[in-house]
């Protein structure tokens, strides 16, 4: 059976061209080289094609699957709800100096969009609210 593919290229320029194609290619292919919308143009020429598997990827971390010692040690109840309303316990984890002042920037953020956010609401959203509401309220005729 015989394969077809098209690989569009664009502006490679390096000597040496490499792409995956189907496991099926494994003879010397007629490739032909054309621009875009022009096979009049073409030009071809039978090529060998130079198999090489892929190699597979050793991580240096990999996951490793087994169990655990301590069993229920990722459960969430009532007692763990309640270690975290402790306030001692909320910064616990903070180690180094970049990790502090990153979370003392985000807890600044959070705060300066909080007061922007009712700023906002109190100075612009409200009262243009009660403009539209008394604007469209109709007039009562006695």
């Amino acid at each position: 059976m015989e394969s077809i593919f098209s690989i569009d290229i664009g502006k490679f320029t390096k000597e040496k061209f490499q792409r995956v194609v189907a496991t099926s290619v494994h003879s010397p292919k007629l490739v032909c080289f054309y621009p875009i919308g022009d096979t009049d143009s073409r030009i071809c020429q039978r090529l060998e094609l130079i198999y090489e598997p892929i190699k597979e990827k050793h991580f240096a971390d990999q996951w490793q699957l087994a169990q655990t010692e301590c069993i229920g040690c990722n459960e969430r109840g009532v007692d763990s709800f309640l270690a975290s309303l402790d306030p001692r316990q909320w910064l616990d984890g903070l180690n180094t100096p970049a990790e502090l002042f990153t979370c003392t920037l985000e807890l600044v953020l959070c705060l300066a969009f909080l007061l922007s956010s009712i700023l906002f609401f109190t100075k612009c959203v409200i009262p243009l609210c009660r403009c539209v509401h008394f604007v469209a309220k109709p007039s009562k005729k006695k």
